[in-house]
């Protein structure tokens, strides 16, 4: 394996098999989570700015596994970081799966879940626009039928409407 390029996130290498030579990049993993209250519909979402597409755009909650760490792990992590939410606020945790996101480029494999709050998104203490390593993430809560109804451009949220909800 030869490293082409190195930044903070992400490495570019070359391997060949087959005589064939490709460049991709390595991954660790991805966990994303759709959070939801069931009872009263709703579903939390967060923004932040995508420069691959140069957009805002709303997603679930998600981020890349650290090293040593486990997917559910890295999901824990990431929605106390992005929303403030702790893990004693969780009513239930579902794992929903796992696929390769794009593997013609990378061997990052995406772990969702579905987790289920039990108490009135409006009643918690949620993070307002926060700063987290150079991303501004905002929050807004919508409806499950605005949330089936908006087209979204984010893989996650199309796989989980398909499959979950």
């Amino acid at each position: 394996m030869e490293i082409l390029g190195e930044g903070k996130f992400l490495k570019l290498v070359k391997t060949e098999k087959d005589g064939i030579s490709r460049e991709w990049v390595p991954s660790r993993g991805a966990a994303a989570a759709l959070i939801v209250n069931s009872t009263k519909e709703q579903v939390l979402l967060c923004s932040q700015v995508r420069p691959p597409i140069n957009d805002r755009i709303w997603e679930p909650v998600a981020g890349i596994v650290d090293d040593g760490e486990k997917p559910h792990e890295t999901i824990i992590r990431e929605i106390e970081e992005e929303t403030g939410l702790t893990e004693d606020t969780v009513y239930d945790m579902f794992y929903a799966g796992s696929f390769y996101t794009s593997p013609g480029l990378t061997n990052e494999i995406a772990h969702l879940y579905l987790i289920e709050v039990d108490k009135d998104f409006d009643l918690l203490t949620l993070k307002t626009d926060v700063v987290h390593e150079n991303e501004v993430i905002k929050l807004k809560v919508v409806s499950f039928d605005e949330f089936t109804a908006t087209t979204y451009r984010d893989w996650r949220l199309e796989l989980l409407k398909k499959h979950i909800l």
